[in-house]
Order: C-alpha cells, then structure tokens, then sequence
C-alpha cells in the first residue's frame, strides 16, 4: 500500500521532479473578490517599494500579475497519477487539482550533530576504523528521535529559511507545488489558505526554481556574456532566477523583457516573496553544491534579504559543505503513515471511481 502511495502520484504540474503522496484538502473552492482585489493591492506596493522608478504603470503591472499567477496555478496546482494515462478509468483526465487530493508532508525538526560530538562519541567504538561513521550514524539517530514535528499550518511560521531534506519521492517538490499554487489562488482569487502566514505578512509572491537549471545558467554566462551583462545581477545566484522566471513563465513575457525583469527584480527585492529553491542534490558535484549553497545564503542575506526561502534536496546529497548555516532550519520529512496513504488513495478513488 506504501508502494503504491510513493510510487503512484507525481504532484507539482509541468514542474513536478518526482515528488510524491502528499495532502489533503487546503484550498477553499470558491473565493472573495474584495480579499482578491486588497492582496493584488499588497503585492503592488511591494513592487513600488524599491530604490528607483518603477518601469511598469500599475494597469500593466496588474496584467502581468495575473497571468504569472495563472501560469503558477497551471504549472503547480495539478497532480497527476501515473500509469492510468491511456485507460478508460482516467476519462481522458489524468491531472487533477492537487489540493484535491494533496495529503500533507509530515516534517519533523532536525539539528545534525556537531563535529565535537561526533569526535566525542566515537570514543566509545575504541579503535574500530568506522568510529566517526558509527557515532554520527548513532547521533542522528538519537537526534530524529527528540525532533518535534512540524504541521503544514505552522510550516511558513518557523522562520524565515528553512531546509526540507527528504528522500527520493517522498513529497518534498509537491509540497513547494502546493505552496505555490495555493499562494497563487490566495493572490489572485481571495481563496483561503490551510496554513498560515507570519504574523508581518498578509500575502507571499510565490517563486519556484530548479537548481538543477543553474549549470544550464552558467554555460550562458560562459558562452554568451554580452546577453547576461546587460542583465540585472549578472553571473549570481540572482541572475539565475531572473533568467528561469523570464524562461519559463511564458505569460510574464513582453515585447521589451527588461519590463518582466523589472517586474520580478522589484517584488523580490521588494521582500514579499516566497522563494522555493528544489533539488540542491541534483547539482552535480559536491564541489558545485558548496557553491550553490554559498550562493543561497548570500541571496537571502544580502541580495533579496527580506524574503522567506526554502530549500529542498535529498539526504544523500545535504552533506559536508552542501550544509547550510544555523541560519535555515533543517525539516526532514517523515514517511507517511498508514492514515495519510488510506487518505491518499481515498482522494484519488473517490475522484477516478465518482460512482
């Protein structure tokens, strides 16, 4: 049955990784067009709230936000359930709406082991070669066993950087896809959200990013540099994003793309955004993933400061210099229980099998 859950559900759209088995009903179906009007007002302002003259009127900044908010409910807010393609009982309708079906992650705090306690507790294996490896293998035990657990409605809450590790198809790009879609919908439509917000914060900009895309960004720097210098942040872990939103959020693009810059630079730089960063492990080399990583924290520190941020990346690959500062809090997502994938397949029965 756990099989099936894991293996089953790929979430997140057109931009989904692998993610799996995660949620359950959050975002309210209908909507409040006063709330709508007032959050699209919010997000404005933090467009305007920048160093410099805004480049976009607000009748233009308006329509470029509601079709970068169409385009994140299309991409994020469907879920499809693999292997029912081609057969009569999808009806030709494989992708759902996730909130549909979405079951939330179970997230657990987790604080590795230092090196000193590591040294400290390889004492105890004597000279036994793998010492240090045992001890940190016992620790981490230790330490998952004392985590407390961490509820989808209290997720945005814990602060302002956190780190979600998980392993391969355990949920960790649905849950971004979830967030994304449901922030989209809460924008753009006055929908209610099934978690909350920080107190300082009435709406969040979602922003999704692959950082399996950031060599593909870094082979344009190399090849092509007259077309990033003229570019805001040329070269950064900034200039990444930009160059992806502008790539790939088709409605977002205009005749003169230095508006769609302007119109992503100014919100993120304006601090009212969620920025969801995915798959740390899938850069290649551990060398690059230290990059990467001092990267992300100089982005949040220095370049976008005012925003939250999350990162994703698989155990394997959240290691050694890939750790980020005491700064992000680490979550690891927990497997689910035998309650939450009777739900999962409960949501998608009731949606496949209608009679």
């Amino acid at each position: 049955m756990e099989y099936f859950a894991r293996a089953a559900l790929q979430g997140g759209g057109a931009q989904g990784e692998g993610a799996t088995a995660t949620g359950e009903r959050g975002v309210s179906v209908g909507g409040d067009a006063k709330q709508s009007l007032i959050n699209t007002g919010v997000i404005y302002a933090i467009y305007q709230k920048p160093v410099g003259k805004p480049r976009l009127d607000e009748a233009t900044f308006r329509r470029l936000l509601g079709n970068y908010l169409d385009w994140v409910q299309k991409a994020y807010g469907k879920a499809r359930l693999y292997g029912l393609d081609s057969t009569r009982t999808a009806r030709g309708k494989p992708r759902r709406d996730l909130a549909e079906v979405f079951v939330p992650l179970a997230l657990q705090r987790f604080t590795p082991p230092t090196r000193r306690e590591i040294e400290a507790a390889a004492r105890d294996f004597g000279s036994d070669p793998l010492a240090e490896h045992k001890a940190y293998l016992h620790l981490v035990e230790t330490q998952r066993r004392r985590g407390s657990r961490v509820s989808l409605a209290d997720l945005l809450t814990l602060g302002p950087r956190l780190a979600v590790i998980g392993g391969a198809g355990s949920g960790k790009s649905t849950l971004l896809a979830y967030l994304a879609a449901s922030l989209a919908a809460h924008v753009q439509h006055g929908r209610s959200l099934s978690f909350r917000l920080p107190e300082n914060r009435k709406v969040l900009f979602p922003i999704v990013v692959p950082l399996r895309c950031h060599r593909e960004y870094q082979r344009l720097v190399e090849h092509a540099p007259r077309e990033v210098l003229n570019r805001a942040h040329p070269g950064t872990l900034a200039g990444f994003i930009l160059w992806y939103l502008m790539k790939r959020s088709l409605a977002v693009r205009v005749a003169d793309e230095a508006l769609a810059e302007d119109f992503f630079d100014r919100l993120l730089r304006g601090g009212g955004c969620l920025i969801m960063l995915y798959g740390l492990d899938e850069v290649v080399s551990a060398e690059a993933r230290g990059e990467v990583r001092v990267a992300v924290e100089r982005l949040a520190e220095e370049i976008y400061p005012d925003n939250l941020f999350i990162v994703t990346a698989r155990e394997a690959g959240y290691k050694e210099n890939a750790i980020f500062s005491d700064d992000f809090l680490r979550l690891d997502v927990l497997p689910l229980n035998d309650d939450q994938i009777r739900t999962l397949a409960e949501n998608w029965s009731r949606l496949l099998y209608p009679e």
